[in-house]
């Protein structure tokens, strides 16, 4: 085991430097000073090439700040607090679309005039993990005030009457579910329940409904995590039942396995979560479903290189898991487009 120590120490000092160079990327960048709020559509040389704002991103952003601050006490510091509570001014001012409602937009101007709006909860989401974090940074209850309330928006949007969310109910849409729905409300359970025993103990249910829902996406035997099934938790057919999202399912049901349902339900902890999450990782890399390419048609040096990362913390982390570590991929494969992957068709059964 003291090798393994050894590999996890010098992968947490490497990640610790990769997170001081991406913060000293985005404090010189991204701030927009005149305001208020952050550039998000940055070059490699940290030039803005489009200045409008996304709300998923000025929320992620403030959070992000107000988390390192509270943290890491390298993080610690005046300039990056008041740049998480001027983008915090910011989405208050300028992110709900008309105000006392209490829908976001998906899309405003570097000024804050609205250009889109999203029907869906995403932004919202967003806005209230934002305002949680400033109000534990600085704790003022005007911030928290807005996290709540919002929360309790979003909970009536999913569980009761989405009408509010725009979104026509059309009558050849396939009926179905996305994973992304328990995993953000999930992300926001944890959020205002961290050492919140009266938020905690109020959204306790919703966690387990969450965690629920994540779980009918672990198809196939446990070998495969879907983005889309069904109402009654089935996998789909076509591209929408094939769709698989390795980041969102790795994340999903890793935090599923930390919510397990009550004991009356068939699942327990540690009954799937470990074979989904590691097929996930595999898919990520090696392509689950996706097309080889041809030998020379791209450099894969830079695949190669990042394959022997992700193999390196796989060996590393295989002895807490349990599992052989990940094999090498035999090939380059490309992805049908980033961050997803759609997974074989399963199996034909015979005719009878």
């Amino acid at each position: 085991m003291e090798k393994e120590r050894e590999t996890l120490q010098a992968w947490k000092e490497r990640v610790g430097q990769e997170l001081d160079r991406v913060m000293a990327f985005w404090l010189e960048h991204s701030h927009d000073r005149e305001h208020g709020g952050f550039f998000t559509c940055l070059g490699r040389d940290g030039r803005v090439y489009d200045d409008l704002k996304y709300v998923w991103l000025q929320g992620r952003q403030v959070w992000m700040y107000c988390r390192l601050y509270r943290k890491l006490e390298r993080f610690h510091r005046p300039e990056l607090l008041d740049a998480a509570k001027a983008g915090g001014e910011f989405l208050l001012r300028h992110a709900r679309v008309a105000p006392p409602e209490k829908k976001c937009a998906f899309v405003l101007t570097r000024d804050g005039r609205p250009v889109k709006v999203q029907r869906s909860i995403f932004s919202e989401c967003f806005y209230t993990m934002a305002m949680n974090e400033l109000w534990r940074v600085t704790a003022e209850a005007r911030y928290q005030s807005e996290a709540v309330d919002m929360m309790d928006q979003i909970v009536h949007w999913v569980r009761e009457d989405p009408s509010g969310l725009g979104r026509p109910q059309l009558p050849g849409a396939v009926a179905s579910e996305s994973m992304a729905v328990p995993m953000m409300l999930l992300c926001l359970v944890e959020q205002l329940g961290e050492e919140d025993e009266e938020l905690a103990g109020r959204y306790a249910q919703l966690g387990h409904w969450c965690a629920r829902r994540i779980l009918q996406h672990v198809q196939r035997d446990g070998q495969a995590v879907l983005e889309n099934v069904s109402e009654d938790g089935e996998e789909l057919s076509g591209c929408l039942g094939r769709h698989q999202n390795p980041g969102d399912g790795a994340g999903s049901v890793g935090k599923a396995s930390l919510h397990p349902p009550p004991r009356s339900t068939r699942w327990r902890r540690g009954d799937v979560a470990p074979v989904p999450v590691r097929q996930l990782h595999e898919s990520d890399w090696h392509g689950l479903g996706g097309p080889a390419v041809p030998r020379g048609a791209q450099s894969s040096s830079h695949c190669g290189e990042e394959r022997k990362r992700v193999s390196g913390l796989s060996r590393a982390l295989s002895p807490c898991l349990g599992k052989d570590p990940l094999p090498a991929s035999p090939r380059v494969l490309t992805r049908p487009r980033a961050g997803s992957w759609l997974v074989p068709a399963p199996p034909q059964q015979p005719e009878r």
